[in-house]
């Protein structure tokens, strides 16, 4: 079976002399020679949540013992792709071979000592050692070619080993692993997280005329787009506009497949426009929202500094006969008595101006946004009654807080 993709670019034009210089989501190792290459990752492709494991390698190591004694599989597989520039200097192809980091660890070892060893005179001979190597033992293995525009075509016709894969269920998704493989080690990922990297997907070939993949991709884009628009926040905003120059590029770049393809015009100006309006009407009003929270932050310790040295002048001078307020000599009081308590009001304080200063959402936190995941498993009702109970949890633990600094 044939895919075709797109690995985005911005300039239209990928360099193939840095392609293999990658760490994520591990460091890849990579040796080269004139218009050779050949390079390998391990890749955790395990689809099991473990909270704080993300780019951590001590989290990652017991994520997978976790899931290899818990669950009983393993999601560690090791690529290594052999490449080299065709004369020309326009294509890059090449093989990739995906190896079981459980069942040829031994051999992995060994690739990843020839490519650490190897020295310029002797990368022929080491190319050829990891070839018999890698067809020895590799699950799977898929050819590909990789053009300077960014279009990049797979071709997986050895099923995996030992898989009974009738509906070609599993070469579509071992394709699409290989085709993140390669994005990872071509390009960098500058406007979306890495860990979502599906701006652009791989569609069937079924021809070498078909230009259905075209216009899936730009599609895909523009959609990638539209998503991020949806969210309003600036981070957001900035990677809807960053994907936005990747369309653009991509239009650029393979004009004629999409003409051909019928694909109805974008109207790409306006939504930029769009795009920048937003960013300016959220600076805007969290400019606002950031003075008058400041105004009443500077209102409130002014008062308070104020409260305290009119209680430190009443102590200190015997002729100030003015009388004090209760309520100023118990705040005094509690606070020369529990300091404690008071730093742990100062932080509580601090905290909440903090999130509405800052706009820190607690649902971007990585625990909060783990157990929603989590959570997406479960009924609607047992998501919504956990959200409840989170909730009450800690406004008691705010209330104990308060209670036990005042009374």
């Amino acid at each position: 079976m044939r895919f075709c993709g797109w690995v985005p670019t911005v300039t239209g034009h990928l360099s193939f002399n840095t392609i293999g210089s990658s760490s994520y989501p591990t460091q890849s190792i990579v040796v080269r020679s004139n218009l050779e290459s050949c390079f390998c990752q391990t890749r955790d492709l395990l689809d099991v949540l473990v909270p704080y494991t993300r780019h951590s390698e001590l989290g990652a190591y017991f994520r997978e013992k976790i899931a290899n004694y818990l669950v009983g599989v393993s999601g560690k597989f090791t690529f290594l792709a052999s490449t080299k520039i065709e004369c020309d200097g326009e294509v890059l192809s090449g093989t990739v071979y995906v190896l079981s980091y459980t069942s040829s660890r031994s051999e992995i070892k060994n690739i990843r000592k020839y490519l650490q060893n190897t020295e310029t005179d002797s990368f022929g001979t080491t190319i050829n050692s990891l070839h018999e190597l890698a067809d020895e033992h590799c699950l799977a293995r898929a050819t590909f070619k990789l053009s300077r525009s960014g279009k990049i075509e797979i071709d997986c016709e050895q099923r995996p080993v030992g898989v009974d894969d009738a509906s070609g269920t599993i070469v579509r998704l071992l394709a699409n692993q290989v085709f993140y493989f390669l994005k990872d080690m071509a390009h960098t990922h500058q406007h979306h997280d890495p860990s979502h990297d599906a701006i652009t997907e791989l569609t069937e070939h079924m021809s070498d005329t078909s230009i259905e993949w075209a216009q899936r991709t730009q599609q895909s884009l523009y959609r990638a787009v539209i998503r991020y628009k949806r969210f309003r926040n600036e981070k957001a905003l900035f990677r809807a506009s960053g994907i936005l120059a990747y369309a653009r590029s991509f239009e650029k770049s393979h004009a004629e497949d999409i003409r051909k393809a019928g694909q109805k015009e974008f109207n790409r100006d306006e939504l930029n426009a769009s795009l920048e309006v937003s960013r300016a009407e959220i600076k805007h009003f969290d400019q606002k929202k950031l003075s008058r929270t400041e105004s009443i932050r500077n209102s409130f310790f002014a008062l308070f500094g104020f409260i305290i040295s009119v209680t430190f002048l009443a102590r200190m001078d015997p002729e100030f006969t003015v009388a004090i307020h209760p309520g100023i000599i118990w705040a005094t009081t509690q606070i020369a008595e529990k300091p404690l308590h008071t730093v742990a009001m100062v932080i509580l304080i601090s905290s909440v101006y903090s999130f509405a200063v800052h706009k820190n959402d607690p649902a971007e936190f990585e625990l909060t946004r783990t157990a929603m995941r989590l959570l997406q498993g479960f009924r609607l009702r047992w998501s919504v009654l956990f959200n409840l109970l989170a909730t009450a949890f800690f406004s008691w633990l705010c209330y104990l807080l308060l209670i036990s600094a005042f009374f």
